[in-house]
């Protein structure tokens, strides 16, 4: 989970894993609801600050397109869901062990991936670092460096939109710092993850990644460099060596380059808003069951520590106890059952659910994973709960293809197979990380799954996106001891 913070904080796009929690007591609040091309968003906040938010967030991505030079693509297959609360007990409902000075985090896991923010204007900047991160991992996943994934979303993160206009790279905050504080060498800026450098020279490492991008990408021909140094880092070459062979700059050079560029007139982009299509928004009001519920079950979705399954199983069991006749409900208490407490309990809960709608996807994933967590407890018939696990998450996915969690539970539900993996558990997990790039636990399994069948160069091209994150992630520590098992990639990025 990457935690999203004020940047005065120093706590920008740090990976924050949640293992306590504290339930959150049930909100009176009616939760609004939008769906654009690209995200679905939720609001307990008013219509018009949510309608806001819709229109910006797809104003942004187009300027990305606009910026990078490429026609923008059709929707993912999955929107990004985006969660705005009122203030920081919102976001602990998620997340308990946030900080004071957050104003959201991002996820992407095995359950789910989503944003939560903070709804006030000014915030933006922070979601929209992360949502840089998803977009280029949704669709240039590659072993790009540290500097430049960071510097890149630094880029992007000061965009404004105003009544008429859109501006990209717009001066940072970060600028400030660098006409004061000692530098790092550009040497670490260039070669090292952010998990590399010491925590107290953090800031000045993102400023430096800033300012870097920033000149790069502000002039078509040094653009052109950019390029050039990212497809020889592609194909394995020292970050260093390519840098100065592409831009003809040693790295003892650039810290009075690019100081100099900063006390000059830093250019930005700007477009105006009637350039792009407008978003057409249409905000609905979710019901009290659904309100009473979301975050809870958002919650369980996303992973819960151990001290904090009690608390939680109890308030979901109490709000969902008061509406036993919604679907939302007792799946959000069928679902607390199988993660958190008694699996049986959600037995009668799903089968009155399924009988009453036998196409309810949702309730077919939950199922499933009823059947899994029973043949986890009796090792016997293991196999026979696990086949037919299966059986109901393919006829999921049928019914919803764009789902990836229902393929990476299908992808588990088939390690009992004497053959695992089968060239369909294989094409499932291939699938899954094309339809969830930014999902770590779903690469190592098409990793390893790759590496059974003898395709290591595959497992590596697979891999390599994951273990040079910037952040520092157990998953991305596990693709990093996979590689120095199987090898370097030397396959360029593409455009």
């Amino acid at each position: 989970m990457r935690l999203l913070v004020d940047l005065r904080a120093r706590l920008a796009s740090t990976i924050v894993f949640l293992c306590l929690a504290i339930a959150a007591p049930a909100s009176a609040e009616t939760w609004l609801r939008t769906e654009t091309p690209r995200f679905v968003l939720y609001s307990n906040g008013g219509e018009q600050t949510l309608r806001d938010y819709a229109e910006r967030l797809e104003l942004l991505d187009a300027t990305f397109w606009e910026v990078y030079g490429l026609p923008r693509p059709p929707p993912p297959p999955r929107k990004l869901p985006i969660y705005l609360v009122n203030d920081i007990s919102g976001l602990r409902t998620v997340a308990p062990k946030l900080l004071g000075t957050a104003v959201g985090f991002y996820s992407a896991d095995a359950g789910e991936t989503f944003a939560m923010a903070l709804a006030r204007r000014g915030n933006d900047y922070v979601l929209l670092h992360e949502y840089v991160h998803h977009l280029t991992f949704q669709n240039f996943p590659f072993g790009y460096p540290a500097w430049f994934v960071e510097g890149y979303a630094e880029y992007f993160m000061t965009t404004t939109v105003d009544e008429s206009d859109i501006k990209v790279g717009l001066a940072s905050g970060r600028a400030e710092g660098l006409t004061f504080e000692t530098w790092l060498p550009m040497q670490d800026v260039l070669s090292k993850r952010v998990g590399e450098i010491p925590y107290a020279q953090r800031e000045t490492f993102y400023a430096q990644s800033w300012l870097l991008t920033h000149y790069l990408v502000s002039d078509p021909k040094r653009a052109q460099q950019l390029q050039a140094y990212l497809t020889a880092i592609g194909k394995g070459e020292d970050s260093v060596a390519a840098m100065e062979a592409a831009t003809g700059v040693k790295a003892d050079a650039w810290q009075r380059r690019l100081l100099a560029y900063l006390k000059g007139q830093t250019p930005y982009v700007q477009f105006k808003k009637t350039q792009f299509p407008q978003t057409k928004v249409e905000v609905t009001r979710l019901t009290p069951v659904v309100s009473a519920l979301l975050l809870d079950d958002l919650h369980v979705r996303s992973g819960v520590g151990a001290e904090a399954k009690a608390p939680l199983l109890a308030a979901i069991r109490e709000k969902a106890g008061q509406y036993p006749e919604e679907p939302f409900a007792q799946l959000a208490l069928a679902r607390a059952e199988i993660d958190l407490g008694d699996p049986m309990a959600a037995a009668p809960i799903l089968r009155k659910q399924l009988t009453a709608n036998p196409r309810d996807v949702e309730a077919l994933a939950l199922q499933a994973g009823l059947l899994m967590a029973l043949g986890d407890k009796t090792p016997p018939k293991r196999i026979d709960y696990y086949n037919q696990a299966g059986s109901v998450l393919a006829a999921a996915f049928k019914l919803d293809p764009g789902r990836y969690q229902t393929l990476l539970a299908f992808a588990h539900s088939r390690i009992v197979e004497s053959n695992y993996p089968s060239d369909n558990t294989l094409t499932a997990l291939l699938t899954t990380v094309k339809l969830a790039p930014q999902v770590g636990a779903a690469r190592l399994e098409a990793a390893n799954a790759l590496v059974a069948r003898g395709r290591d160069r595959d497992a590596i091209v697979i891999l390599t996106p994951l273990a040079n994150s910037p952040h520092e992630s157990d998953e991305a520590k596990l693709a990093r001891e996979m590689l120095a098992k199987i090898g370097s990639p030397k396959q360029p990025p593409k455009p």
